[in-house]
């Protein structure tokens, strides 16, 4: 190839054929540099977008953990004053109990019978140990303080005559009828 001659049509094509691959493998760089710039841009903003993610799951973990331990303490307060709403409920109703029964007793006494004694031996049990001259009366008592709905599951002996005195005693026994 003499390069002060004119080029044959074969030296034209291989020249720009040459040419065309030079600009080929410059275009093939340029892009292959665009596109791996562009892949590292990418896998960047991929990673702090992947680092947001996590830190917001971070954040929503802590979150159900406060979440968690704030449900568990509501529990616990909300039980505790059930427990306590039960407790004061439970008081109020015994507050009075042992006063109505009192009044409720002393209406339904027959004349001749004597109260010696009324004990709240456990809980809503009462006894009532009471002293009369004659059963008629012990058992008029008796009954109407069963039928009368003063105690619940009324249950008696059957009366003691006194040798000193002449005088029968017994023993009542039942439950308030508080609920």
């Amino acid at each position: 190839m003499d390069f002060g001659e004119k080029l044959t049509i074969f030296e034209r094509n291989l020249l720009r054929g040459l040419a065309g691959v030079i600009l080929l493998i410059l275009s093939y760089g340029i892009i292959s540099i665009f596109l791996n710039n562009a892949m590292i841009e990418k896998e960047n903003e991929i990673m702090a977008a992947t680092d947001t993610v996590n830190s917001q799951i971070a954040l929503i973990n802590q979150d159900t953990d406060t979440i968690k331990t704030s449900t568990s303490k509501y529990n616990s307060m909300t039980e505790r004053l059930v427990s306590l709403s039960e407790e004061l409920a439970e008081k109020n109703r015994r507050k009075n109990a042992i006063p109505v029964l009192m009044n409720q007793i002393m209406f339904c006494i027959p004349k001749g019978v004597q109260i010696t004694s009324i004990e709240n031996t456990s809980g809503n049990k009462i006894v009532i140990n009471a002293q009369a001259s004659t059963y008629d009366q012990l058992g008029y008592l008796k009954v109407s303080i069963r039928d009368d709905g003063i105690l619940k599951d009324v249950v008696s002996d059957n009366g003691v005559k006194q040798s000193q005195n002449g005088l029968i005693t017994t023993t009542i026994e039942g439950t308030l009828p508080i609920e």
